[in-house]
């Protein structure tokens, strides 16, 4: 092969590791087989989103909203959230995984007499369990 056509592929092997890009958007782990993932951003304090399965993170994700706290089942992901919205309320939202649908927030103690098997987790912590 001729040094013109290795040089572009070249160059570009060298300058990728130095843009701030994600391209296998590696800061998202898939959440079990829901088809959505949980998404840390590190742009100062860490947040984290709950993002359909293969996307970028979008800023607030499906719950629009940061993850404080997060349990699942095969049915839905709960997730305790802060809203973006200074106008939103805070607090547990439930996705359901089969119809997409978006639900709360909800009283904590209406959630937990519901989902009394989904034991929420930090977001953090969830993180560190989600591959």
């Amino acid at each position: 092969m001729k040094l013109t056509r290795l040089l572009p592929i070249l160059l570009l092997v060298l300058t990728l590791p130095g843009c701030d890009v994600d391209l296998f958007n590696s800061d998202c782990r898939s959440i079990g087989e829901s088809g959505y993932a949980l998404c840390r951003e590190e742009n100062g304090p860490v947040v984290f989103y709950i993002e359909p399965a293969g996307e970028l993170a979008s800023g607030g994700g499906v719950l629009e909203g940061t993850v404080r706290a997060i349990g699942w089942n095969g049915q839905v992901i709960v997730a305790d959230r802060k809203a973006m919205s200074g106008g939103d309320p805070d607090g547990p939202m439930v996705l359901d995984i089969a119809s997409k649908k978006v639900e709360g927030p909800f009283d904590q103690d209406v959630v937990a007499r519901k989902y009394p098997s989904i034991k929420l987790s930090t977001a953090a912590d969830a993180w560190k369990t989600l591959r």
